[in-house]
């Protein structure tokens, strides 16, 4: 057994009993484990140790609570989430059977396609760091890559569910229109381009500073949190940020703008701060 699967096994001894490594993407570990008090498989999915240093615990808990709330027939549900030994996971039902080759095989064999000789190809996961945006490849010839496939991800909040949506659009587009399949691969990286991966590509030269730079004596995210509480207008600016509807492109320019009302907003905040106990004592 592993470092980390004893490590797991020991602070989740109550509850889960680690069996077996069900495999290990960029993200996480996922384990086979047995719960204990309900008695059923279930799958625990351990973040990597750098993964969750970025993400934090605060975040990695909100956004675990939004997915507990998802409920669908093809959506797994979430059992259980937590911190163990400083390893953020998460736990689901284990869906066993096929893998994802043998379903595709089985598929192929349904539908009368031959594929055994054929080759089979698996396509790299692009980074998000500013020099490889130009050089991700994102189709090919008689292949294209949606969403995180393509590394369409945004590169400081994350998001990534609008892109893998938007790219399947503009990749629909791409094969409707009248031009050669050869086209095909260059018409989708423009369209990409113009649309969105441009402005994310510039969010990537921003994600080092904003989760490791530091602005008056404090790290950048811990400001922003201070400042998004004291000003409406900095409030403002980061939810159509986080939301999707502030490009980074138009960032900068929209923050100078906002500059003298937000740093106005945040003094008068202090200062009422300040006032307002005094007064109560009084």
């Amino acid at each position: 057994m592993s470092d980390l699967a004893e490590r797991l096994n020991s602070a989740l001894a109550t509850r889960y009993k680690i069996e077996a490594v069900l495999g290990t993407g960029g993200m996480a570990t996922v384990f086979l484990a047995q719960d204990l008090r309900h008695r059923r498989k279930v799958a625990i999915k351990v973040l990597h140790p750098e993964l969750a240093a970025v993400l934090g615990t605060d975040r990695f808990l909100r956004e675990i609570e939004i997915a507990a709330g998802l409920s669908h027939p093809h959506i797994l549900p979430l059992y259980d989430s937590g911190s163990a030994d400083g390893q953020l996971y998460y736990v689901m039902p284990y869906a066993g059977g096929e893998s994802l080759r043998q379903r595709l095989e089985r598929y192929l064999n349904e539908h009368g396609i031959s594929w055994k000789g054929a080759a089979f190809y698996s396509h790299l996961l692009p980074a998000l760091d500013t020099k490889s945006w130009k050089r991700n490849r994102v189709a090919g010839e008689g292949w294209m890559a949606v969403g995180d496939a393509a590394g369409l991800v945004d590169p400081v909040t994350g998001e990534g569910l609008y892109y893998a949506i938007r790219s399947a659009d503009l990749a629909a587009q791409t094969l409707l229109a009248d031009a050669a399949p050869a086209e095909n691969p260059e018409a989708y990286r423009k369209l990409l381009r113009r649309d969105f991966a441009a402005d994310l590509e510039f969010g990537s030269r921003l994600a080092k500073r904003v989760f490791m730079g530091r602005f008056l004596l404090g790290s950048v995210p811990q400001r922003m949190v201070q400042f998004t509480r004291r000003s409406p207008r900095f409030a403002s600016i980061m939810q159509d940020l986080f939301a999707g509807r502030q490009p980074y492109l138009g960032l900068k320019r929209r923050l100078m703008e906002n500059l003298n009302g937000s740093l106005y907003e945040i003094a008068m905040s202090f200062g009422f701060s300040r006032i307002v106990p005094r007064a109560a004592k009084t």
